[in-house]
C-alpha cells in the first residue's frame, strides 16, 4: 500500500454524495450564514445516515461530537495545521470509500489529500451517491429532499463541467 497526494476533484466522487451535505456545513460556518439551513442538512443526513455513531469510532457518538470533531477539521486546513500525511483517506479504483469530512475540507480549502488505494470491506463503501442517500431510511424517516436538491446545487457550482436537468 503506497499513499498519494490526490486533488478531491479528480476522485470519482459521484459515489459520495454525501460529500456535498457536509461541504454545505464547512460553507454554513466559514460563510457565517444567517440561515441554518446548511447546518440543519448537515445534521439530518448523519442522523438518518448513521444516527451520529461512528462506526469505527464509539466515542463519536452524538451530533455535537461530530460537530467538533468537524469544526476541529475545518480549522486545520485553514490554518494549513492538518497533517495529511496523519491520516490518508482510503480510494478504491479512484473512489472516495471513507474520509469525507477531510474530502469536504479539502476540496473547500483547495488542498490535496493524502490517500492510499484500498481493498478491505471494512474502510468504507463506494455506493454513497445520491440515490443512496434519498432511499436510506432510518426509523420511517428519510433525508429531507431539499437538502440533497441543495446538495446537488452545490457540487454543479463545484464542477462546471456537470449539469442539472429539472
Amino acid at each position: 500500500i503506497f499513499n498519494m497526494k490526490i486533488n478531491v476533484k479528480n476522485l470519482n466522487i459521484h459515489n459520495r454524495f454525501d460529500l456535498f451535505l457536509k461541504y454545505m456545513y464547512i460553507l454554513y460556518k466559514e460563510q457565517k450564514y444567517k440561515s441554518s439551513f446548511y447546518e440543519q442538512a448537515y445534521k439530518n443526513h448523519l442522523q438518518i445516515w448513521n444516527n451520529f455513531v461512528e462506526y469505527n469510532d464509539k466515542t463519536k457518538n452524538s451530533y455535537s461530537e461530530f460537530c467538533s470533531r468537524f469544526d476541529k477539521i475545518i480549522e486545520s486546513f485553514k490554518n494549513d495545521s492538518f497533517d495529511i500525511n496523519q491520516s490518508p483517506i482510503p480510494i478504491r479504483n479512484n473512489n472516495l470509500l471513507n474520509g469525507s469530512h477531510r474530502a469536504a475540507a479539502s476540496l473547500y480549502f483547495q488542498k490535496d489529500i493524502e490517500c492510499f488505494e484500498s481493498f478491505e470491506a471494512s474502510d468504507g463503501q463506494v455506493d454513497c451517491s445520491y440515490l443512496f442517500l434519498k432511499n436510506l431510511v432510518r426509523d420511517s424517516k428519510k433525508i429531507e429532499e431539499s437538502f440533497l436538491d441543495e446538495a446537488a446545487v452545490i457540487a454543479s457550482d463545484i464542477f462546471e463541467d456537470s449539469k442539472i436537468i429539472c
